[in-house]
């Protein structure tokens, strides 16, 4: 539909530092994002076990391209949660913001970088995740 866009958002993998690691409550952790854009549902990445797991998972959102999200790109970020799932339960490990804006000044449409995620507890700035 005109004025419409696709806007897909990639997570590749996430890499935990020592001190993320120790805080875990296991070795081999069950890990998954949750992340998500304002006005859409958040998204969640396959669980997956280990302490470098490769998500290689893409969402796709579907815009339109008006004035008001051209400002929300500036302003607003994507919000991205990593969670460990123990049992039937799951606890938020640690949470961080991707920014958007420099989608507006890319040459090709795509932005590549990576957000560094803050424990929720006693951890550091020490996972990253990538696209």
């Amino acid at each position: 539909e005109r004025g419409q866009n696709l806007l897909q958002v990639h997570v590749g993998q996430a890499l935990l530092c020592a001190d993320a690691l120790a805080h875990l409550s296991t070795t081999q952790p069950s890990l998954f994002l949750t992340f998500g854009l304002r006005e859409y549902e958040t998204q969640v990445t396959p669980v997956l076990h280990g302490t470098r797991p490769q998500f290689n998972f893409t969402s796709n959102f579907l815009v339109t391209t008006d004035d008001s999200f051209l400002q929300r790109l500036r302003k607003e970020c994507v919000c991205v949660e990593l969670h460990q799932a123990v049992g039937m339960r799951q606890e938020t490990v640690a949470v961080g913001k991707l920014r958007l804006a420099d989608l507006l000044t890319s040459a090709e449409g795509k932005v590549y970088g990576k957000a560094v995620l803050t424990g929720v507890e006693s951890m550091q700035q020490c996972v990253n995740v990538g696209s």
